[in-house]
């Protein structure tokens, strides 16, 4: 079997519209995009806030190994966001929903491309669990049974068995 076979392994569609056939080349062109879609990070600013939600990738058995990792360089890497002086009183759901919507429209970059009404295609968001430093401890502490427990199955033969989140 000759190599060469594979040597552009990506599938060439049929027939595209004009439109299509830009789109896809412009997905296709990767690094000579202005973007790639890596992680942006968004952070509440108080010392105890995590932007990491490892549940999602439990999913992943491969990324067991990094999630420590993932959660310190999101807390790194994340940009803070002004709060209003009486965040920490409101709901949870209300916290998340003023964060989301207030890193959505005003801190995550836009890309308008030309002649489409695509936009926002950089949506790998990783931000603020909009947490109390008790809520905090206490997701901390379920966090930590939940990720043994997800070790134990994968380490006891249990494997992917999912869709991993946002795919």
């Amino acid at each position: 079997m000759s190599t060469l076979k594979y040597a552009k392994a990506i599938k060439e569609p049929g027939t595209l519209s004009p439109r299509v056939k830009w789109l896809r080349d412009y997905y296709f062109s990767g690094t000579d995009r202005k973007w790639n879609n890596e992680y942006l990070a968004f952070t509440t600013g108080t010392p105890w806030d995590v932007q990491f939600d490892e549940l999602t990738y439990y999913i992943v058995p491969e990324m067991y190994a990094f999630m420590n990792s993932f959660t310190v360089s999101c807390r790194q890497s994340a940009q803070k966001i002004d709060l209003p002086d009486d965040f920490f009183h409101w709901s949870i759901p209300e916290r998340k929903a003023w964060f989301t919507r207030e890193v959505v429209t005003r801190h995550m970059p836009v890309e308008i491309l030309p002649g489409d009404l695509l936009c926002g295609a950089q949506f790998n968001l990783q931000y603020s669990m909009c947490l109390t430093r008790q809520e905090q401890k206490e997701r901390d502490r379920l966090t930590k049974k939940a990720r043994e427990a997800v070790i134990f199955l994968h380490t006891h033969g249990y494997g992917n068995c999912g869709a991993t989140s946002g795919h």
